[in-house]
């Protein structure tokens, strides 16, 4: 009986032991690499040991000098104070900036009551103006009418009750006729007199009104006279 090799199995055979070997250059890299790593790392870290509480330097820790608890004092205490100025310096700030802010809103507030004090003060000086014109309106209206109705009356009238030479008998005249009659002074060829008369009118019922009031009161003759006459 003879034997024959079968390729296939020391193919096989073959790649499991370079597998093998693989894993086993890669295991010894890993903790070759592991190792460097370890010892670069120790040379910046000072690594603790366990039975670190049984070492010299672990025991002068625990015995620090005088002086060098109050510098560590003093530096926490420097740090505080350094946190605290920071800490007032940024509440100064806010301070400040808020300050300012109320300020700014302020001022606002005053320049938007002063330009609502101008708005106002305009709009009250409309309405004078308009009020104004309209008055100015209504009083020439009036007039136009007045002078309306005057012209349609007829020209001024009065009446001359009587010349006399002494003021003393022209008052008592005037006295007994009533409000519608005064006296003036005048002069006539040199000489003064004084004249009693009526006031003017263009309404022709006051005007008879006062002509019966000279007849009943006075009873001498009258003149009744016109503007310009």
């Amino acid at each position: 009986m003879s034997y024959r090799l079968n390729p296939y199995k020391i193919l096989r055979s073959v790649a499991i032991l370079v597998v093998i070997i693989c894993l086993g250059v890669l295991t010894f890299n890993f903790k070759k690499s592991k190792e460097t790593t370890t010892n670069e790392i120790k040379k910046d870290v000072k690594v603790r040991e366990k039975n670190f509480f049984k070492s010299k330097d672990y025991k002068n820790n625990l015995t620090l000098p005088q002086k060098n608890i109050e510098e560590n004092n003093k530096n926490v205490i420097n740090d505080l104070k350094t946190d605290d100025n920071k800490t007032k310096n940024i509440n100064l700030q806010d301070a400040e900036k808020d300050k300012d802010n109320k300020k700014n809103e302020d001022e606002k507030k005053i320049q938007e009551k002063i330009k609502e004090q101008q708005r106002n003060n305009r709009q009250e000086l409309e309405k004078q103006k308009q009020k104004a014109k309209e008055e100015a309106a209504r009083i020439e209206k009036e007039k136009a009418q007045r002078a309306k109705v005057e012209s349609t009356k007829g020209p001024k009238k009065y009446i001359q009750v009587a010349s006399v030479k002494t003021e003393a008998s022209a008052r008592s005249i005037t006295k007994k006729l009533g409000g519608n009659f005064y006296y003036k002074k005048t002069v006539v060829n040199g000489k003064t007199a004084y004249v009693v008369m009526s006031n003017m009118t263009n309404d022709q019922n006051k005007l008879n009104s006062m002509q019966k009031t000279v007849k009943s009161r006075y009873g001498g003759s009258y003149m009744v006279r016109g503007t310009g006459k």
